[in-house]
């Protein structure tokens, strides 16, 4: 498929429904890359607040769409209650986010975002359809998390008695996001978009009161890898625990997954691999009267990668946890984390995969913006 073929493909978004636009901090960004263009991918994140567990008003953490060679940013932001703005108490995100680069002649890639609302269900899901244009029908199309944003900071749904507002945060009882499989058609590709956020009752009976009228607006951000010659191959990991923690203070608590090793059994032969991140979602408190937890810290990564092109074999490892170890820890934790991955292969000896992350504290809860400075080539 030429440069020219690609640009003949619109991409329109035709969701299930209204898809309302990004409001707040969480923006949508889109672009496209050709032939031979670096194309950029997320590999998750860590969030850790330096000093207490806090109930979650604002999420950020992705890739902006790159602009020809120039890397893109990673855009991050994380607020909780009142606890972490400085109303009450000041507290520090420390961050953590895994981007690869991918380079081959063989390999396109368009990058879109998808806004929902998410109602108090909890999940909000659309379907993006994507126009083929000339693409062959043999191309190999993928889908993967380019990043995800959620902003609570909008009104409840109607009839929701005062004096509680969203801006003050909740307690998640699931958090998540997630990218489906490319079906592909004779005139369109189509994959699902969805985000999780759902508030669960704790300690605050004006929170509690207002649990069903909980409205969150989340922007998914996703890149469409195409290739002329390849393979993908789709792999889950899913894992679970729980800590007595009611009534303590700084409880120890282990990660779910470190580097934990996922082996993808891909196609034996093509020369090159990188592993794409499809989803991640905690499920917390199944069961449990007061669901919804204040949360210090999460993780939701990918880690090692090997890969032999022999005999198309590949271990990938994974990072996840989430905790609330803190001065005061109001509930147990019981936790639930899946996570989707894919291994993309392509008969191309010239293909690069460079990997990276970005890391640090940031002065204050909020958005903000880290800048990716890849490693002068040969180093």
């Amino acid at each position: 498929m030429s440069r020219a073929s690609l640009l003949l493909l619109i991409f329109l978004v035709l969701p299930a429904g209204c898809s309302p636009a990004p409001s707040g901090a969480c923006l949508a960004t889109s672009g496209r890359a050709g032939p031979g263009d670096p194309i950029w991918l997320f590999e998750g994140h860590d969030y850790r607040w330096r000093d207490l567990s806090h109930r979650l008003a604002f999420l950020r953490a992705g890739l902006s769409a790159p602009a020809g060679d120039e890397p893109p940013e990673v855009a991050l932001g994380l607020t909780g209650g009142d606890w972490s703005t400085g109303e009450v108490w000041s507290d520090v995100p420390v961050y953590r986010v895994g981007w690869s680069l991918l380079r081959s002649d063989r390999l396109r890639a368009v990058y879109g975002s998808t806004a929902l609302t998410i109602d108090p269900s909890g999940t909000s899901s659309v379907v993006v359809t994507l126009e083929r244009g000339k693409l062959p029908a043999d191309t190999v199309a993928v889908a993967a998390l380019r990043g995800a944003c959620f902003d609570a900071d909008r009104p409840l749904a109607d009839g929701a008695p005062p004096p509680y507002e969203g801006r003050q945060g909740w307690a998640p009882r699931a958090l998540g996001a997630a990218v489906g499989e490319v079906q592909q058609g004779r005139e369109e590709l189509r994959f699902e978009v969805s985000a999780t956020f759902a508030p669960g009752a704790f300690d605050r009976p004006p929170m509690n009161h207002v649990v069903p009228c909980a409205r969150v607006d989340a922007v998914i951000d996703w890149v469409v890898l195409l290739a002329e010659t390849g393979a993908v191959r789709e792999g889950q990991v899913t894992a679970a625990d729980q800590w007595h923690t009611r009534g303590d203070s700084w409880t120890a608590i282990q990660p779910l997954l470190d580097d934990h090793p996922l082996e993808l059994q891909g196609r034996a032969g093509p020369a090159f691999a990188a592993p794409l991140l499809r989803s991640w979602r905690f499920e917390l408190n199944p069961g449990e009267r007061w669901p919804g937890s204040y949360l210090r810290g999460w993780s939701a990564r990918l880690g090692s990668f090997d890969y032999d092109p022999d005999t198309g074999r590949a271990v990938l490892g994974l990072h996840a946890g989430i905790s609330n170890s803190s001065l005061l820890q109001e509930s147990d934790l019981a936790v639930r984390y899946r996570a989707d991955v894919a291994l993309l292969q392509l008969d191309d000896v010239e293909a690069e995969l460079v990997r990276g992350e970005v890391r640090g504290e940031q002065d204050g809860a909020g958005p903000w913006i880290h800048p990716i400075v890849p490693a002068p080539e040969g180093s």
